[in-house]
């Protein structure tokens, strides 16, 4: 049966109070989806907070009302989870969301996924902007410029510019729609996409330059120290886009980044062009979608370089 917005709709729209959540570490389409869906709701009479338990990235700091999203929101009517499955993914604002009386939950990853009190929930969608996009629609709202920014950016984001698998027929005729109602893709690639400080640019230097292989050349992977980002002056939002770097690598299959985040912590990043790294990034206590995933682990770098890499020529060598 295919994926309904209609009972998150009927949620929102019989609340007057709303606290719309996202996941820690936001990408693009979590900040977008959730400023989108903030902004209609406000147009129909609502009061919303916007949360997040990490800042708002630089690069997409752009957005129209970015400066609105909160670290520290109160409990309202309905809590509302974007582009995440669980509260478990919330981090800090888990707590403000479970104290919602009623929850409902936006989402395109697979499972593991929370059941609230109303989903719209599809894991063939390639952004969570295309549902925040449907629910918007059927609250009635008006798709402004300043939404369809948003949105667009999401979208952009999480296809890649349009160049990854997910990209396909709906993505492109949304895309469509959004610059007709004035989101402007040329502006939105100058501050999401084709920026980097001068730290982010170094950092992605030091990830290039330890660049190694496995598995005659079908595993790729590359690690940043705390060290990188020490002497680079990089964040780690920096790392946004290096793993996919690595995809350029001939001959590759399997694409790792692991990311130092203290001591004895490690972030890890997962790409692949057809095998379903996701499946690996779940089993490892994380998640995502089939080909772009990510885990956190703990231990030493060679005991976390092992068990992934280990893990991943098996997946290889099932060849699925």
């Amino acid at each position: 049966m295919p994926a309904d917005p209609r009972p998150v709709v009927e949620l929102l729209a019989g609340s007057p109070e709303i606290l719309l959540t996202t996941h820690e570490k936001p990408d693009p389409d979590a900040i977008g989806s959730l400023l989108a869906l903030a902004l209609a709701l406000e147009a129909l009479g609502k009061k919303v907070q916007a949360a997040c338990a990490d800042p708002v990235p630089q690069r997409v700091s752009f957005l129209p009302t970015s400066d609105r999203v909160t670290c520290q929101p109160r409990p309202a009517a309905v809590g509302v989870i974007v582009d995440a499955g669980e509260p478990s993914r919330l981090g800090a604002l888990k707590e403000a969301l479970m104290q919602c009386p009623r929850i409902a939950v936006i989402d395109h990853h697979p499972k593991p996924r929370y059941t609230g009190d109303a989903e719209y929930l599809d894991d063939t969608a390639a952004a969570a902007a295309l549902l925040v996009r449907d629910v918007i629609r059927e609250l009635g709202a008006k798709l402004t410029a300043e939404m369809a920014t948003c949105l667009f950016c999401g979208l952009n984001g999480d296809t890649g510019n349009f160049a990854y698998q997910n990209t396909d027929e709906q993505a492109l005729r949304t895309a469509a729609d959004l610059v007709a109602a004035g989101a402007n893709p040329y502006e939105i690639n100058q501050h999401s996409a084709a920026q980097f400080s001068l730290p982010a640019m170094h950092l992605q230097g030091r990830g290039l330059g330890a660049t190694r292989t496995r598995s005659e050349g079908r595993l790729v992977y590359s690690v940043l120290r705390d060290s990188d980002f020490h002497e680079t002056g990089a964040l780690e939002e920096d790392t946004e886009g290096i793993v996919d770097l690595l995809k350029g690598v001939a001959g590759g299959e399997v694409y790792v980044l692991f990311k130092q985040a203290g001591e004895g912590k490690w972030r890890v990043s997962f790409r692949s062009k057809r095998l379903p790294v996701g499946e690996v990034a779940r089993e490892l206590g994380g998640g995502g979608h089939a080909v772009a995933a990510g885990c956190e682990l703990f231990g030493s770098e060679e005991s976390v370089r092992e068990r992934v890499l280990e893990r991943l020529e098996e997946l290889l060598r099932e060849g699925r």
